[in-house]
Formats: structure tokens, sequence, C-alpha cells
């Protein structure tokens, strides 16, 4: 890895080589610079960081616990004297999830989660955008089964917690006649509810809810499922009373929706 300073004429002011790095982002804070980097060869890299100060020098490095290969995208930033990266793990399920990591200014680690969707092959959060609440916003890509890429986000808060979700639940493999959206249960409801839906065949499928003026404000399941009867549910603690729409789209083309109400 090297680093080096210009002037705004672009004359070099100094230069710095460090090996067994390779740099990706550099952020000032302070006096000192923050490199997010990867190390290691190839079969064993690591994310990692190093602390400098303002003439390049090495302060300190940290480097963060292997399992499989970890790989780094690029994916690296500061939000309230807290280091944030997001990285991919290539272990032996392949670049299958992508991790978001968050230390002190130390490199201590102060929670890391990964970001798992059983439908992706591979995924990478490649952008990390801080909110102005202390949310933290990661999107990037993600390659679907069996050919399909889609761009992808996640939203958490400052600790990396996103909201609460249950996920989906087949109750039934028998293959039903047709594609439909049930009505969800209980309705009107408070604060959470259960909705159910049946496919006559594989399909990519698309459950999205919608205010009343049509913004959009949840995905629940944007994934290739088998036939089937599924159930899901909705989380709806961060919304006021009101009409609320379940959509269902899938890639051949069907489009289902519901009216829901929640009572607070």
């Amino acid at each position: 890895m090297i680093i080096f300073c210009i002037n705004n004429l672009g004359d070099s002011l100094w230069q710095k080589t460090y090996n067994g790095f390779q740099g990706k982002k550099i952020v000032k804070l302070n006096q000192n610079y923050f490199i997010g980097c990867s190390s290691g060869d190839s079969s064993n890299e690591q994310v990692s960081f190093m602390k400098t100060d303002l003439n390049g020098d090495s302060i300190f490095t940290r480097r963060f616990p292997v399992n499989g290969r970890d790989n780094y995208f690029n994916s690296f930033t500061i939000a309230s004297n807290k280091l944030i990266f997001s990285y991919a793990r290539d272990s032996s399920f392949g670049l299958a999830n992508s991790y978001g990591l968050i230390t002190d200014l130390n490199g201590n680690i102060i929670n890391q989660k990964v970001f798992t969707n059983s439908s992706f092959v591979w995924g990478s959060l490649r952008a990390i955008v801080p909110i102005a609440n202390g949310d933290i916003l990661f999107a990037g890509t993600g390659q679907l089964q069996p050919s399909a890429r889609v761009i992808y986000a996640v939203r958490t808060d400052s600790l990396l917690n996103t909201s609460e979700y249950i996920g989906i639940e087949q109750i039934s493999s028998n293959v039903p006649k047709s594609f439909y959206l049930f009505n969800n249960y209980p309705n009107p409801f408070n604060s959470n509810t259960n909705i159910e839906f049946q496919l006559s065949k594989r399909a990519f499928i698309m459950l999205q809810i919608f205010d009343i003026n049509g913004k959009l404000l949840d995905v629940l399941e944007n994934e290739y499922l088998n036939s089937g009867r599924y159930k899901t549910q909705w989380y709806a603690n961060n919304y006021s009373s009101g009409v609320y729409f379940v959509k269902m789209t899938s890639d051949f083309k069907e489009t289902y929706s519901i009216k829901m109400l929640l009572i607070k």
C-alpha cells in the first residue's frame, strides 16, 4: 500500500509505503488519517485499518478475526467517532453473506452483524451512508438464484440492529391450484399482523407494504420461492394508525393487493 500527500499544484509532499496492505479508502478525522484496507495474501485476506498521523506515519494497525477469507469491498467510513466497515465473508459457502462491523477509534469491536438472504448466491454491500438520526444505510448488489442480479440495501440503527422481522415460513408444500394473496389477520391489528400467500409454481416473489399515499414502506419478500403456501408477518411499530396495503407481484406478471387497517 502506498499513501502520499500532494499540494494543490500536484507536487508531492510525502509518500509512505506499507507492505502487506491493500488500501481502499482514507478518511481524515481531527489530526489523523484512518485507512480502510485489507491485509494478508490472497488465501487469507483480513478486514483491517491503519491509523496514521498527518505525515502518514503509522500509529497502529488493527486486523479483525478471520473465519474463511474476508473480502473487503471498499466500504468504510467514520460516523459519531465510530469506524464502520462492510465486507463479504468467503467461507465454505462461498460469497453468500455480507457483514457490517462497527468499532471505536482504537479498533475495539462494538458490534458485528451478518446481513443474509437465503436466495442470494452472494452479496456485497459496497456503500455506507450515515444518516442524520444515527442510522446507517448499507447498499450494494446481490446475485440471486439462478441468475438474476439485484440492487439491495440494509438500514440499521447506530449499532447495526435492523427492524424486527420474523421472516417467511412455509406452512404447506402441497401444490396449490392458483397464485393468491390471502387477507391478513388479525385485521384491524395493533403493531403486527400475519400475511399468507400461495404459489402454484416456483416464482420470484416481491411482497411490499405501501401507505395510503402509495409510498413504499417495507419489502417483506424479494426472492425465489417454490410452490406452496407461506406465511410472514409485518411489524408496524414505527407507523401510525391508518390504512396500509400489501402488494404481491411475481415474475410471471401476476399481481394481488390487500388493504390493512392499523389501529393503535
